[in-house]
C-alpha cells in the first residue's frame, strides 16, 4: 500500500495548510456510514469554490485529510458506483506558494487517487461530498 504524505510534500514545496479539520479528537468514520451528496443542483451548471465551501458547512461535510486517507487506504470498501465522482473534502484547504486556495479531493482512475482542486475552478455535477447517513 502506498503511504500518502501529501501534507509534508506540499509544505516542502511552500504550500500552507490553512484549514484542516483533522485534530486528535477526530474519529475516522467507516465508509459504510457515508453516502454521497450532490451539492450542485440539477438546475445549476456549476457552483463556485466559495459556494462549494458554504454548502459543505451547511451539510456538515467538513471531512478532511485523515478521512480521505482512510478511504484511499481501504479503497476495496469504497462502493463501485462512487468511482464516477470526485469526492471533495471542504474541510481540508491549502494555499499554494502562489496564494491560490485549493481543497482536497479523491477520484478514481483505475485506482483511487488523492489530489487538490483549485477553488477558482468551478465544481460540476461529477463532484460530491461525503455525508453521514
Amino acid at each position: 500500500m502506498k503511504k500518502y504524505n501529501l501534507i509534508k510534500k506540499l509544505q516542502k514545496k511552500g504550500w500552507q495548510v490553512i484549514n484542516n479539520q483533522d485534530n486528535l479528537s477526530v474519529k475516522i468514520i467507516p465508509v459504510n456510514k457515508f453516502c454521497l451528496w450532490d451539492f450542485v443542483s440539477r438546475d445549476e451548471e456549476y457552483v463556485t469554490g466559495t459556494e462549494m465551501l458554504n454548502r459543505g458547512k451547511k451539510c456538515n461535510a467538513l471531512f478532511s485529510y485523515k478521512q480521505a486517507l482512510s478511504l484511499i487506504s481501504n479503497s476495496q470498501l469504497i462502493p463501485k458506483e462512487w468511482e464516477n465522482y470526485k469526492i471533495v473534502f471542504p474541510g481540508a484547504l491549502w494555499n499554494s506558494r502562489f496564494g491560490e486556495l485549493h481543497c482536497l479531493y479523491i477520484y478514481h482512475d483505475v485506482k483511487w487517487h488523492m489530489s487538490l482542486y483549485w477553488l477558482s475552478y468551478d465544481f460540476h455535477h461529477n463532484c460530491r461530498f461525503l455525508v453521514v447517513n
